[in-house]
Parts: structure tokens; C-alpha cells; sequence
């Protein structure tokens, strides 16, 4: 099953932040990392955000799958 690690609201970016100086938030973007074994749950998983109204577009930034631990990690961007 897919099990969340880290949840981010309107992330921090990072090198708008250093450009400008100031602290820059990218407004309407949900950012997830988390755990999965098998990657047709995280299919799934992503699948069911997708048919939720509020979401306008689903983003699998990252997934790595370490075959000795059978599990993978990934990095999903949400856009409202």
C-alpha cells in the first residue's frame, strides 16, 4: 500500500527564494512523498486523485524502486 511521508501546501521554491531574497511560496501546487511496494498502487492511488474536482493536474516527479528493500519512494506534485 502507498503510505505517505511528508505533505507540503504551497512548497517553499527554493531558487526564487535565493534569487529574490525573500521567502517565494508556489501558490495552488501540493507537493507528497512517500513509500510504496508495488508501483500499480501507486498507480492507483494517483488515479483517484486525478477524479477529484479540486485537482487540475497530477505529476510523478520522482519514484526509485530499491529491489533488496521491495519497496519503492516517490515524489508526486498535485496542481489546484
Amino acid at each position: 500500500s502507498v503510505m505517505l511521508t511528508s505533505f507540503e501546501i504551497n512548497p517553499l521554491d527554493e531558487k526564487a527564494s535565493r534569487e529574490q531574497r525573500k521567502q517565494i511560496f508556489t501558490d495552488g501546487l501540493v507537493v507528497i512523498t512517500g513509500n510504496c511496494k508495488r508501483p500499480i498502487e501507486l498507480n492507483g492511488w494517483i488515479k483517484r486523485l486525478k477524479d477529484f474536482s479540486w485537482v487540475k493536474k497530477v505529476n510523478i516527479e520522482n519514484y526509485n524502486y530499491d529491489s533488496e528493500e521491495e519497496s519503492g519512494t516517490f515524489k508526486v506534485e498535485i496542481t489546484l
